[in-house]
């Protein structure tokens, strides 16, 4: 019997920038009175397993409450399966994030965000995202975000594999949750360029997914595409310049069509063509990159913050 709830937890960080999470518990009544050393963090005075709950920030993968000692026990991790040490009162909830934005949406989250996700299914490879709940009804999992050129994009093919940044900041949340999120279920990319004056630009393509490492994560997109940029991923003003199809490079890996090596000559890992119409991880401050979405966007300079985002198509079954 599985015990399950959601909390509302607002967290502080050092640079009073306020991250609101929607985060879900369950607790497994199996092992109640019994006690867990695994990975202890801290332990608090709590009045109730929600107040407990809200003391399990982004670091702590559960938590144990005594209701008859009002004491919460905070840890990074548990293992609820062999718990042996026995003390009465005791009962332990473990974080259970669900798998993308969309999730975080239908389990209450309603403002735009950081959320911690668990793309995998597996509680092991847990991520904090940005979560956009306004945009197009919501539940959008940003699985790239920059703000004003905070963070260099011209990684290696290891760190886009695998991610890399800071989500309050700017962050690529890695080609290999990006794959798996894309072939578990039909899902669509929303494009957003916000200028400094507020105006955001944006397109929308229905659908999108991109290979594995095998396939260098090959770019895919189809269906029906709508927006004040314009689109210039699968019709660009030259065939060249499509992006549909392509393979990733990065400054280590050249998968591109060009005769020299387009993420070194443009710095920075993307599905370029021969070069490309549509590149969103050129260099900010002090360069500046040219044509990010030719012709609508020529420059970054006047570009406070850049997205992509995905969510579940709606009405499409999940992909086998």
């Amino acid at each position: 019997m599985f015990v399950h709830f959601v909390v509302l937890a607002i967290f502080w960080m050092p640079v009073t920038l306020q991250f609101v999470k929607m985060r879900s518990f369950l607790a497994t009544p199996s092992c109640d009175d019994k006690i867990s050393n695994i990975e202890f963090v801290a332990e608090h005075q709590a009045r109730s397993d929600i107040s407990c709950a809200a003391m399990c920030d982004v670091n702590c993968g559960c938590f144990g409450f005594n209701s008859q000692m009002k004491m919460c026990r905070i840890h990074q991790s548990c293992d609820l399966v062999n718990m042996t040490s026995t003390e009465g009162g005791w009962r332990y909830y473990q974080f259970d994030p669900p798998p993308d934005c969309k999730g975080v949406m239908e389990s209450g989250g309603s403002t735009s965000g950081l959320y911690v996700i668990d793309p995998f299914g597996d509680r092991q490879r847990l991520v904090t995202v940005y979560c956009d709940m306004e945009t197009d009804a919501g539940g959008w999992t940003a699985i790239q975000r920059r703000l004003s050129g905070t963070m260099n994009f011209d990684k290696t093919w290891k760190e886009f594999k695998s991610g890399f940044g800071v989500p309050q900041n700017a962050y690529w949340i890695g080609n290999d949750i990006i794959h798996h999120l894309t072939n578990r279920q039909q899902h669509s990319l929303y494009v957003i360029f916000k200028h400094n004056n507020g105006v955001i630009f944006y397109q929308k393509y229905e659908e999108f997914s991109i290979g594995d490492e095998c396939t260098n994560y090959q770019l895919n997109l189809a269906g029906l595409n709508t927006g004040n940029l314009g689109d210039s991923m699968i019709n660009a003003a030259y065939s060249s310049a499509n992006l549909n199809g392509m393979a990733f490079s990065t400054m280590d890996r050249d998968n591109d069509q060009y005769s020299g090596h387009c993420a070194t000559k443009y710095s920075g890992g993307w599905w370029f063509n021969n070069c490309h119409d549509a590149f969103l991880n050129g260099p900010w401050p002090p360069e500046y990159w040219h044509d990010p979405w030719r012709p609508t966007i020529s420059s970054v300079s006047n570009i406070a913050e850049i997205r992509l985002m995905i969510k579940p198509t709606e009405m499409h079954a999940e992909l086998k």
